[in-house]
């Protein structure tokens, strides 16, 4: 079991830092970046000089390999950084906008699960046949057929099986 988690652990680490770097490298290659979006609008009256030392004080100016290191150590320690669009830390925005984001989502989860119990209560009582009239396809997986070829399934592949699901 401890080897099973520790494969799954690394697993999600290794998807999230091919995903941190897929984004890192992404927001790379678009044209410009946020300090020249934000710096570089004549209203805001700055020369050249200005705006290189702007870049050189939040290191847009460093090479692409040290960038990301410097990224990828600020995320492991929490610090992401100041928002030059907001004008304040990113862990503050973070912080004011994750408990409605949360509320948000659990609104919606507790709205989905009441939508899923009453739809299957529904076919409960009334049967399928309200649902096909609404074009669905309704699959009947309580049948001899589906667990033949559940059976079957686990028969021919049972390392696969029971990497996910365990022993029967």
């Amino acid at each position: 079991m401890a080897r099973y988690l520790i494969g799954r652990v690394g697993q999600a680490i290794a998807v999230l830092a091919v995903t941190f770097t897929a984004a890192f490298l992404l927001l790379q290659v678009l044209p410009g970046d946020a300090i020249m979006i934000k710096f570089m609008s004549p209203e805001m009256g700055l020369n050249a000089d200005q705006i290189a030392e702007i870049r050189a004080s939040y290191g847009a100016d460093r090479p692409l390999w040290q960038r990301y290191l410097s990224t990828v150590g600020n995320f492991l320690t929490g610090n992401f950084g100041y928002s030059i669009q907001a004008g304040v830390p990113v862990s503050q925005q973070l912080a004011t906008n994750l408990p409605p984001t949360l509320l948000l989502a659990s609104l919606a989860f507790v709205a989905a699960l009441v939508l899923t119990i009453a739809l299957a209560a529904l076919s409960n009582v009334t049967g399928m046949e309200w649902l096909r009239s609404l074009g669905v396809k309704v699959i009947d997986l309580d049948s001899e057929e589906c667990a033949s070829l559940l059976r079957e399934y686990i028969r021919a592949n049972p390392a696969i099986w029971n990497e996910d699901i365990g022993e029967v």
